[in-house]
């Protein structure tokens, strides 16, 4: 723009009649540009070239400064234009990066949310197991007295009616005939037996009487009648009683194997 400027100055000195050559001509040669157009110029007027040559030269010079002039113009519309798309290609990155930013947030916001209700699902889930196993382990000692329970009583009462069935087979031999000297062993085994007995003592405690009597005032067949009919009572006692305790026993057991896989099943949910 500046060359352009110079040039102008140039031919207007050139058409001018009235002007201050010498300073306009110090002006356009302290010019780096100027001083090469006027250096044109004088070596055309030193060469005594016409007047329009010199015109033609500084003519042809506008003409190719205003042609560089005109494609630095369009050089700068068109970088200008790349840069402005540069620009709104850039605001729309921006813009874009920031909304991953937000959605980002919101899900980063989101998920410490998820993991706080989930941290709680777990402690409420690690209390009900530890509930869980607590209960089963309970029961589990529950159960397994009641095991060890019904296992004890049942031998103590097959204990009994084994000494029941003892007792009644003295009774027997007796009846059929046998002296109480010959069954004297036999007896005092017996007695000893139903005696020291402790699980059934109260139910017992009669035909230990009747067999004692039987000792001290001697063997008659009414009272040999009379200990058969109550070894025969006691021994059904003991066996309904067996058989009720094996009932409950079976209940329990039936209980015990729904609860504990109800348990087990709570477990593996929670796991």
């Amino acid at each position: 723009m500046q060359k352009l400027a110079i040039l102008t100055l140039v031919l207007a000195l050139a058409a001018a009649k009235f002007v201050d050559t010498h300073a306009s001509l110090a002006q356009i040669d302290a010019n780096p540009f100027g001083n090469v157009v006027l250096s044109a110029i004088k070596a055309h007027l030193q060469a005594q070239s016409p007047a329009n040559e010199v015109n033609m030269l500084l003519n042809g010079v506008a003409a190719g400064l205003q042609q560089d002039q005109n494609d630095h113009d369009h050089a700068f519309e068109v970088d200008t234009t790349t840069n402005n798309r540069i620009v709104e290609d850039l605001e729309k990155e921006i813009l874009y990066h920031q909304n991953q930013i937000s959605s980002n947030t919101q899900l980063r916001d989101d998920t410490i949310e998820a993991l706080a209700v989930s941290e709680e699902d777990i402690r409420v889930t690690i209390s009900d197991i530890a509930t869980n196993e607590q209960t089963y382990a309970r029961e589990e000692a529950t159960r397994n007295q009641q095991h060890e329970t019904f296992v004890a009583k049942v031998a103590a009462i097959d204990d009994v009616i084994d000494a029941i069935d003892d007792a009644a087979k003295l009774i027997q031999h007796l009846s059929l005939g046998a002296s109480f000297v010959q069954v004297k062993s036999k007896y005092e085994t017996v007695h000893k037996r139903l005696t020291d007995n402790t699980s059934h003592s109260q139910l017992l405690q009669p035909v230990v009487v009747a067999l004692t009597e039987l000792a001290t005032h001697g063997v008659n067949q009414k009272a040999l009648t009379k200990i058969a009919q109550l070894l025969s009572e006691i021994r059904q006692q003991l066996v309904s009683e067996k058989a009720t305790k094996t009932d409950v026993e079976d209940r329990q057991a039936a209980h015990w194997a729904e609860f504990s896989a109800h348990l087990s099943n709570e477990h593996t949910r929670f796991g």
